[in-house]
């Protein structure tokens, strides 16, 4: 998880160590959505996450996901909220521009991309 204050210490140290920094976030639309997901996963066999879990994860990952952008050699948005159309491109942090390949920006991705 990319929730704790400590992954953009761990990014800032192999940024500074020479390594190129490359984040795919793969955003869900709500966290009825992911604590779904969860379930379905347990479901199938997969190990469980409390909802108390992720309803707290998630505003922080999103937070720092927004603080990546200034550290990351590259940062690409994915929404993954639809079954039927998953692995939507938004937009991709390059050598400090955006590169938009939808239409109309979601609200969560314009709040990243600033």
């Amino acid at each position: 998880m990319y929730s704790h204050p400590s992954k953009l210490d761990f990014i800032a140290t192999a940024k500074a160590a020479g390594f190129r920094i490359h984040i795919f976030y793969f955003h869900l639309g709500d966290t009825g959505l992911h604590n779904a997901r969860v379930a379905s996963r347990v479901q199938a066999g997969g190990h469980n996450v409390p909802e108390s879990k992720v309803n707290s994860r998630v505003p922080r990952t999103f937070a720092n996901i927004r603080d990546s952008v200034g550290l990351a050699d590259e940062l690409h948005l994915v929404d993954n909220s639809s079954t039927a159309k998953p692995y939507v491109r938004i937009a991709s942090w390059k050598d400090g521009t955006w590169e938009i390949f939808v239409k109309e920006v979601p609200e969560w991705a314009a709040r990243i991309m600033g």
